[in-house]
């Protein structure tokens, strides 16, 4: 039989959170790109279900063994087109000339990291809070330090470009960060698997890849309409999943 919610140790969640933003990508390598740090989600998580009790189901609440039907890849779908919208709409509007694209980065690499980091963020941390906190709020919680965690690169100049504002940049990744994880939480939830939110997360690094390839050093005008629609289309997309998700697990 399972402890309730407010019997359930808070040991390993804690653990977890300080292990991670102990190793926050960008923080340790910061003149280089941190591939091996964004790993580290993945490999806390499974570390933390091999060493504590009950290893079977704590493996089983990565949602690693599930796929997931074809309903809940709708989401990602959506995601992306969001995604694709924010570079589309602009250049539509003539604010912007796409360029030959350019030397792309570890774009291979994409499909392992969001592996890894979706496994250690919505397969272990939400799964684990949405038992203690609620649905909801492990969503929110999620959302936050996924967003933390990721300052290392911002800050290092790895998630902007070198002509940015680092201020309003910051404040609109935190912002849209937040906004994608209640959807890939959503998913991670109603499809009990975690590889839609891999899925997601890996299209939205192709789209954001190519997209800078293509549109490589835009127009003040271009950015912020770009950021604009991203964050409208994203927010509409959150609110929408966010009626759908229940307040407790």
């Amino acid at each position: 039989m399972s402890s309730s919610p407010s019997h359930r140790s808070w040991l390993p969640v804690i653990a977890y959170i300080v292990l991670v933003l102990l190793a926050m990508p960008g923080a340790l390598l910061p003149s280089g790109s941190p591939l091996t740090e964004l790993l580290f989600p993945g490999f806390i998580a499974f570390y933390l279900c091999l060493i504590w009790p009950n290893r079977r189901a704590h493996l089983a609440s990565l949602g690693v063994h599930k796929v997931g039907n074809l309903r809940a890849y709708l989401p990602v779908v959506l995601l992306l087109l969001t995604s694709v919208a924010s570079y589309a709409v602009p250049a539509l509007l003539g604010l912007g000339q796409a360029n030959p694209l350019g030397r792309l980065g570890h774009v291979i690499a994409f499909i392992p990291l969001a592996i890894y980091e979706e496994v250690g963020w919505r397969g272990y941390l939400q799964s684990q809070l949405s038992e203690r906190i609620g649905v909801r709020k492990a969503v929110l919680v999620v959302g936050v330090i996924w967003a933390i965690w990721h300052s290392g690169l911002l800050f290092s100049g790895q998630l902007l470009g070198p002509d940015s504002n680092l201020a309003i940049g910051g404040v609109a990744f935190f912002i849209s960060a937040l906004l994608i994880s209640v959807v890939l939480g959503f998913t991670r939830f109603t499809s009990g698997s975690v590889w839609p939110a891999i899925a997601a997360h890996a299209g939205l690094n192709y789209v954001q890849e190519f997209g800078d390839g293509w549109f490589a050093h835009p127009s003040l005008i271009f950015t912020i309409t770009s950021g604009a629609v991203s964050l409208v289309l994203l927010a509409t997309l959150a609110w929408h999943y966010w009626k759908k998700l229940p307040t407790t697990a």
